[in-house]
């Protein structure tokens, strides 16, 4: 159900960005969000090191807001379908076994939108 929520990363970036192909590399060209996170992470240690060796950095910036551009519209997205979840297990209407239900989906989707410092 997830999936009609999902949108292309190709519409938000460019097929060279340093973090998408970074996270096209880890994931056999299925990146997940996951791949995205550790692809950023990759691109600070390439900054990190740039600017050590007083060189510029300039060159992908771009790369970074393009991914975290993508990353936010996916968070709002996945944060969105939780709330729907967590709408439809507080309703009345609700069966109480589907409420139950609800519930689990609404907080692993939440669980999602977290990012881990």
């Amino acid at each position: 159900m997830v999936s009609r929520f999902t949108f292309c990363w190709k519409s938000l970036m460019k097929a060279d960005n340093f973090v998408l192909v970074t996270a096209m590399q880890t994931s056999a060209n299925n990146p997940k969000f996951n791949d995205f996170l550790g692809g950023i992470e990759l691109l600070d240690t390439v900054f990190q090191q740039r600017i050590n060796l007083a060189l510029p950095v300039e060159e992908h910036t771009d790369d970074l807001q393009e991914a975290l551009t993508y990353l936010r519209q996916h968070g709002n997205q996945v944060a969105a379908l939780a709330s729907k979840y967590q709408k439809l297990a507080l309703s009345n209407q609700t069966p109480p076994m589907l409420q139950k239900a609800y519930v689990e989906i609404a907080t692993k989707l939440f669980d999602l939108t977290k990012v881990n410092p």
